[in-house]
């Protein structure tokens, strides 16, 4: 019966886990149109209009393709794929490629411009994140093993038990996760890759050490 409830309790884990990846995704997009749009509209951006919006996505995008030359497929042809999927689904299929051209000569079209270009931004950071993913389980399964052995040095040599450290280490790991997410896909800064992705591996893989070296001394 235990063993059937820890299953549970873990599938229920990663589902919670990836609706709530899910919802923080889209809530970011939404979040970086509107400061984006507040942008134009307070005149924020030192670029007119959708002119900062694109200056982002071209930023970023020629660091994927300057800065990684070396892997065998380059990060900017997988963010390029990312960002043809969001142009197709949430451009094109919703209407809002139609949208901006009926509003060419309107007061409205560059914050119609500047969502599709935010939209495409977000889609090559989603990719960055994705391909992100090998360096936090790297980070993640250092930081498991390694707690893991200072556990052991505390079981053996009498070190004090808590449950409080642990048990916040193990809350903070989704806020860790969450959290860099989130604050990477709204930016509107552009960020490089390689600060995204110590600012979201390095705190991972610090709960986990926590997590792992404050885990009950005796099972």
């Amino acid at each position: 019966m235990s063993t059937a409830r820890e299953r549970k309790s873990v599938v229920g884990y990663l589902l919670t886990l990836v609706i709530g990846l899910i919802l923080a995704i889209i809530g970011s997009v939404v979040l970086s149109i509107v400061i984006e749009w507040m942008g134009i509209f307070f005149e924020w951006w030192e670029q007119p209009g959708a002119e900062h919006a694109k200056m982002m996505l071209e930023k970023e995008l020629g660091w994927l393709n300057s800065d990684f030359k070396e892997a065998m497929v380059t990060p900017v042809v997988i963010a390029k794929i990312f960002m043809h999927f969001a142009y197709y689904y949430l451009v094109q299929m919703t209407g809002l490629e139609w949208l901006v051209y009926k509003l060419q000569e309107s007061v409205l079209y560059p914050y119609a411009l500047s969502a599709i270009y935010t939209i495409e931004l977000a889609a090559a950071r989603l990719a960055v994140i994705v391909l992100s993913l090998p360096a936090m389980i790297l980070f993640g399964v250092f930081a498991l093993v390694d707690g893991l052995v200072e556990r052991d040095l505390r079981t053996w040599g009498g070190g004090r038990e808590t449950s409080f450290v642990y048990h916040h280490a193990r809350s903070w790991i989704t806020l860790f996760i969450y959290t860099p997410i989130t604050l990477y896909l709204s930016s509107p800064w552009s960020i490089h890759p390689s600060i995204f992705v110590l600012m979201f591996a390095i705190p991972f893989g610090y709960t986990i050490w926590l997590s792992a070296t404050y885990f009950k001394k005796y099972l």
